[in-house]
């Protein structure tokens, strides 16, 4: 029992799951993460510095702009997605399961949470962007007025909004070039598998040629 506790420990469900596959160093300090905070918050000390530019506004444009962009995005994400997970060589999976030690993760779950990763990044622009454009047509029918117009409130509200768009957005799109690297690297290994077993398949025909008996 005791043998099969590191292996549990490695295959947690849900978000925590997806955290501990990418590795929570990655999530903090990667390039993807860094850059994209860095970038949100430069634009979002842009707006805030230059009254001219109506945050509201430029904030009902970025949710717009993510419900057209992303559900297209997500389609692909989770094609590639789907092309590792569902149809995968069971052989070549069963040899990315391999650990120098067992609290390492495996090259498959380090793969399954870039890919997880992305995805859950992406869902929560689609939703956050669906909430603002929802909240804006709530807005417009005076339902929530008062909330929303107040100078203090709406000021804050539409900067953490243009924050969490823009922070997301760009963590989510920097990050597109390493889910494509992860399914080139997926068809390479793949590719390498098959051929290995084809030069193994060859050099078995050709013994069993040489073991034939001469006309």
């Amino acid at each position: 029992m005791k043998e099969t506790d590191p292996v549990k420990a490695r295959h947690k469900k849900g978000i925590i799951g997806i955290i501990q596959s990418y590795g929570l160093s990655n999530i903090i300090w990667s390039f993807p993460s860094i850059t994209s905070l860095l970038l949100s918050i430069l634009v979002v000390g842009f707006l805030y510095f230059n009254q001219q530019y109506n945050s509201h506004d430029i904030l009902i444009k970025l949710s717009d702009l993510s419900l057209l962009i992303y559900p297209s995005l997500l389609g692909f994400s989770l094609g590639g997605y789907a092309l590792i997970i569902g149809f995968g060589n069971t052989s070549l999976l069963k040899s990315m399961t391999r650990t120098k030690t067992d609290k390492d993760f495996t090259i498959f779950q380090r793969m399954n949470g870039i890919f997880a990763f992305g995805l859950l990044l992406q869902v929560l622009e689609l939703i956050f962007a669906f909430i603002i454009k929802f909240t804006n047509i709530l807005e417009g029918s005076n339902r929530i007025s008062f909330f929303l117009t107040h100078p203090n409130i709406s000021q804050i509200l539409n900067l953490g909004g243009n924050f969490l768009l823009l922070w997301w957005a760009c963590w989510s799109l920097i990050m597109i070039p390493f889910i494509v690297s992860n399914v080139f690297l997926f068809g390479q290994m793949h590719h390498l598998y098959l051929t290995k077993q084809r030069m193994i398949e060859d050099r078995q025909k050709e013994a069993e040629k040489q073991k034939e008996p001469k006309a």
